[in-house]
């Protein structure tokens, strides 16, 4: 009997031995009205500012980065929530009143959530032309970093007179590239940005407004996602050498 044991024992330590598996296989793959991407760009905010009965504005670059969810309704409409950041060194703005110069800078990190609908302009599948869709939505954002701003290019900062919460309406078009594997999309948009002052902070002067428009162009790379089901199949096959396994489990490194 110990002899059967050892000899079945070193068999199965040096020898492979065929066995019934089951493995997975994918038996369809159904494309869904489900798109998921990421998106990156540029973006210049114009900062207008009514100081004093008159409008005094900047232009700030920014770069601009997020994700992509969309869903299909049918071939014309489509809702594309993007949420993502807006990187932007600083909002600044320079003016001058009774030739006196001002100056203002406050930090910016912009977290966004455009909410959009897309409609699609194609009048048949040879459609070539340029946009091939347009858009338009609310965004809603909040600036993660403003909270003072700075006068006068000195390390003096006064209280923050912008709000944190902002909210803009984004009108665009773009063309919908489409390649084998994805989506390429080119797209140039304009937010239309809304009064954000929280309380006149500017000692002397008085802010009445401000308000952060925004010209975009971005890059969205996007794939459609496909519901795969799968079946198990039995097949026969080989278990590799009880040694072989011993060796693999001894090379994978430890977690803690």
């Amino acid at each position: 009997m110990r002899k059967g044991i050892f000899y079945i024992s070193f068999f199965l330590f040096f020898n492979s031995v065929n066995a019934q598996m089951k493995e997975p296989v994918i038996i369809s793959s159904t494309p869904t009205k489900n798109i998921s991407g990421l998106y990156i760009g540029v973006s210049s905010i114009e900062h207008n500012a009514h100081i004093n009965g008159r409008k005094f504005s900047s232009f700030n670059y920014a770069f601009n980065l997020g994700l992509i969810l969309e869903k299909e309704f049918n071939d014309k409409i489509k809702l594309s929530l993007r949420p993502g950041l807006v990187l932007v060194d600083d909002i600044k703005n320079n003016f001058n009143i009774d030739n006196k110069k001002y100056s203002y800078a406050y930090p910016s990190l912009i977290y966004e959530i455009p909410l959009l609908f897309i409609y699609s302009i194609k009048s048949n599948n040879n459609f070539s032309g340029f946009p091939n869709y347009v858009q338009f939505g609310p965004v809603f954002s909040y600036n993660l970093a403003n909270n003072s701003t700075y006068l006068n290019g000195s390390t003096r900062t006064i209280p923050s007179f912008a709000s944190n919460y902002e909210s803009n309406l984004k009108f665009g078009f773009g063309y919908d590239i489409k390649l084998k594997f994805f989506s390429f999309r080119p797209e140039f948009s304009y937010n239309l940005g809304f009064n954000s002052l929280k309380s006149n902070t500017l000692p002397g002067l008085n802010l009445s407004e401000i308000r952060n428009n925004q010209y975009l162009f971005i890059i969205l790379i996007s794939q459609r996602l496909n519901k795969v089901k799968y079946k198990k199949i039995e097949k026969t096959g080989s278990l590799p050498p009880l040694w072989k396994n011993i060796f693999r489990s001894a090379k994978k490194p430890k977690i803690f």
